[in-house]
């Protein structure tokens, strides 16, 4: 989604300057740009609300980080907690399940945390329910933020 609006604004921006190099677009025409930009991104921005996943807590403060990206309000679930063992998968899944049936319609993010195992339990088992990849956050320390990734492998190998 993030991308789509980068790549919107970059085509706006090259009309603007394609408008103002050839002098050929009049004012209403760019009007009617800004018009057309402005439906594309209300037709973007998510219309559900977002729940973050946090796959596993444990003792790094991950939901206070992401209230300080995302604002104090935001929803998250918490999968699993300490300890846990690797042939506990069917219980992570019914886990997942669970919070999706709880948050009908919501977009969710999956925060990476725990055994990579666990993480993609968590991760498929949404791609499974809602036939959507969810929203992947990956910490930047250097940055000390999430960045959102969307895995779409058909995407990359078209």
């Amino acid at each position: 989604m993030n991308s789509d609006i980068k790549s919107m604004n970059e085509w706006i921006r090259f009309g603007k300057e394609l408008a103002h190099k050839l002098n050929q677009i009049e004012t209403e025409q760019l009007n009617e740009l800004k018009d057309l930009y402005e439906i594309f991104l209300s037709k973007t921005k998510p219309s559900s609300p977002r729940v973050f996943l946090l796959a596993n807590e444990g003792v790094h403060p991950i939901i206070e980080d992401l209230k300080k990206q995302y604002g104090p309000d935001i929803r998250y679930e918490v999968v699993t907690r300490g300890n846990i063992a690797l042939d506990r998968e069917g219980e992570i899944a019914k886990r997942v399940k669970e919070i999706v049936e709880a948050h009908h319609g919501a977009e969710f993010a999956v925060i990476p945390s725990g055994l990579p195992y666990i993480v993609t339990v968590v991760y498929n088992t949404l791609l499974q329910i809602t036939s959507k990849h969810p929203l992947y956050l990956q910490l930047d320390r250097e940055a000390g933020r999430y960045i959102e990734k969307t895995l779409d492998p058909r995407k990359l190998i078209l």
